[in-house]
């Protein structure tokens, strides 16, 4: 995928995110062939579709330690919202660790998933042409 100046670069993180979701929307739909689309073309679409998604997967696990430190890096300057009911500095660190927590975890799936997604990309290309 190109970066184009213009948009890419220029969107805020959470707009690349909403972006992406749209797109995994979209390819699902594809997929299951809904809303009038032709679904999977052939055995070697799904094979690229595979190792697309694989990347995309190892991008998000890539991600997650960035998010923890980015709130991290705000818990220790002090910078955290505390919303409109003045969160104690007991319950932001729970939270923090919560989030930092949850994110640990979601890497450890991540990356399994995207080892999954590229054994199912390799299978599926022997599947093309023997």
């Amino acid at each position: 995928m190109e970066l184009h100046r213009t948009t890419e670069t220029d969107d805020t993180a959470a707009e690349l995110a909403e972006r992406a979701r749209q797109a995994t929307l979209s390819l699902y739909l594809r997929a299951a062939g809904l809303h009038g689309s032709a679904g999977i073309g052939s055995t070697a679409e799904v094979a690229q579709v595979l190792a697309s998604m694989k990347a995309l997967v190892d991008n998000v696990v890539r991600s997650l330690p960035e998010l923890s430190a980015w709130l991290e890096q705000q818990l220790f300057a002090g910078t955290l919202p505390t919303g409109p009911g003045e969160a104690t500095f007991e319950c932001i660190t729970r939270s923090m660790r919560d989030a930092s927590a949850a994110l640990a975890r979601a890497r450890n799936v991540g990356a399994q998933l995207g080892r999954d997604l590229e054994t199912a990309q390799v299978a599926s290309r022997n599947l093309v042409s023997p």
